[in-house]
């Protein structure tokens, strides 16, 4: 394999350590080149110490470039792996705490409410501009975006452009790994499962092992999953089927786990600390720092089993049909989901990619999905047209707006306050 693989988005510290942990511990990738971008210099210059101090203490043979220059970075690229956060360290405090004071809370905040649209607002028109380029620079190459939010920031691309986009979660292979051996006890890759929806609401439709059916089983004993999943868990009652990933993420489709403080205690969830992140990912980037100033060998630290995305490119380079599941348009994916829609779904993932057979979502699983695609529709929209009143509408759209006038106060409020770091002037 002597691929070009760029990471859009190398300054996202604990993926970037990772994803060099994993090439570097797989000899197929010997040959290829690896190419770090991001915006921010220092951090950048931090990133490539880390990679060549790796690649030289252990001899491997990964060629490394760095670059600020996006265009620089793609051209002639075979993959670009995006983990983008754009100006996350001053916007995302503002996108938690504005929506909070007007009494809309977030347990995480990148993919629905108030600050998940804002948070596509700032993304989108990077995710356009990086599509460009690639048409420009790399047309044949394919881009795996890891980027919240997943299916805003899909939508944008698979509309406007041609290039090759999928997205993918960590949630659904760890969440397979998880049940099969906390509830059902089975040995690694035991468990088969369906799993659909859309990023962050994605519903487990089947288990099994080899033909026996194992839903009824884990109907009656979901509770080992612990009571860290008491969110989920009472979804599974009401709804009749399990809802992945973590109850941070698929809470806030839901204003009754999530309506006010006493309501998120009862199931164990919190307000998203936007500084506790800070302070971690500062934590990280010292770590890093004494590590590539250290007379110690740098070793790898690889990425754990549900981050899949070494996995993915192997198996588009090598044409494996392997089965992932990913974000990507709803052509023939999911037949009640309109047709524009990007839906979570397996996919065979070989050269090309491989749909499996349509799949049907009960009914009553439909609603929250249905709201969250409308969202991204609008908000995508609102993106391409620079209009105020659909990014209104987008935030009205959200599961906990509880009225006109909060939706209006949050929009303007968050117009306001982030008026600096959106692309885009809103009329």
């Amino acid at each position: 394999m002597r691929d070009r693989i760029v990471l859009v988005g190398a300054g996202s510290a604990l993926f970037t350590r990772g994803l060099l942990g994993n090439l570097v511990v797989n000899p197929e990738y010997e040959e290829c080149t690896i190419v770090l971008m991001d915006v921010d210099p220092e951090i950048l210059s931090l990133m490539e110490h880390y990679a060549r101090r790796l690649v030289g203490d252990n001899g491997y043979g990964l060629k490394i470039e760095a670059t600020t220059d996006l265009a620089q970075a793609v051209d002639g690229a075979d993959f670009v792996v995006c983990t983008v956060a754009a100006n996350d360290s001053a916007a995302r405090l503002i996108e938690i705490e504005v929506p909070l004071s007007c009494g809309y809370h977030h347990s995480w905040g990148d993919t629905t409410g108030p600050s998940g649209v804002f948070r596509a607002l700032r993304h989108i028109p990077i995710f356009l501009e990086l599509a460009g380029e690639m048409e420009r620079r790399c047309p044949g190459a394919w881009l795996l975006n890891l980027t919240n939010p997943m299916t805003a920031l899909c939508r944008a691309v698979s509309r406007e452009s041609k290039i090759k986009i999928l997205g993918f979660c960590d949630g659904p292979p760890y969440f397979r790994r998880l049940i099969e051996k906390k509830v059902f006890g089975l040995p690694e890759g035991a468990l088969k499962t369906k799993m659909v929806g859309v990023d962050h609401l994605v519903w487990v439709l089947e288990m099994y092992n080899g033909r026996q059916d194992l839903y009824p089983q884990f109907r009656t004993c979901a509770e080992k999953m612990g009571t860290r999943f008491a969110a989920n868990r009472v979804i599974l009652d009401s709804f009749g089927y399990y809802p992945i990933p973590s109850p941070e993420h698929l809470s806030e489709f839901f204003s009754f786990v999530l309506r006010d403080r006493d309501t998120m205690e009862k199931y164990g969830l919190k307000d998203m600390d936007v500084r506790w992140h800070r302070q971690r990912r500062k934590k990280l980037l010292n770590d890093l720092d004494k590590e590539v100033k250290s007379s110690e060998p740098v070793r790898p630290v690889p990425l754990p089993p549900e981050e899949e995305i070494t996995d993915i490119i192997r198996s588009i380079v090598n044409d494996e049909k392997r089965e992932y599941v990913a974000s990507l348009p709803n052509d023939k994916v999911i037949s009640n989901l309109p047709d524009y829609a990007i839906v979570e779904a397996p996919v065979l993932l070989g050269a090309a990619v491989e749909q499996l057979p349509t799949v049907t979502i009960p009914p009553q699983l439909t609603g929250p999905l249905h709201d969250s695609i409308i969202k991204d529709e609008l908000v995508v929209e609102a993106v391409l047209t620079g209009s105020r009143e659909l990014v209104f509408q987008a935030v009205l759209s959200c599961p906990l707006i509880t009225s006109i006038k909060q939706a209006r106060d949050i929009t303007s409020a968050m117009l306001e306050a982030l008026k600096d770091y959106l692309p885009v002037r809103f009329v």
